[in-house]
This record gives structure tokens, C-alpha cells and sequence, in this order.
């Protein structure tokens, strides 16, 4: 088996490779995201939220 690619093989591996990156990023982003709305979360001493700040999604 050679290994010589078309230009069609190689545009639709190219064409993949932006859709996993991007895919991962847009993984990152949500992840981060998520982790900035945790962190808005204002705690008294004891490491109760105060009520002020925003709430994490599944408490809201």
C-alpha cells in the first residue's frame, strides 16, 4: 500500500483536525467558564456562601 495522499485526503484530514481542535477548545472555554462562576461566589469564614455573587448552575 503506498502512501500517497490526494489533495482530497489531505483537505478533508486538514478539515478534521480544525473540527477536533475546535471542538476542544470550545470544551476548554465551557470548563472555564464554569469554573469563573464558582469562583463569583462570595464565602463567609466557615465557607458558606453569603448569598452574595452568583451561584454555581446546579444550585440556581
Amino acid at each position: 500500500m503506498a502512501l500517497v495522499a490526494t489533495g482530497a485526503q489531505v483537505l478533508a484530514w486538514i478539515i478534521v483536525a480544525i473540527l477536533v481542535l475546535a471542538f476542544g477548545g470550545g470544551l476548554i472555554f465551557l470548563a472555564r467558564r464554569r469554573q469563573k462562576s464558582d469562583d463569583d461566589v462570595v464565602l463567609d469564614e466557615q465557607g458558606n456562601a453569603t448569598g452574595e455573587g452568583t451561584l454555581p448552575f446546579d444550585e440556581q
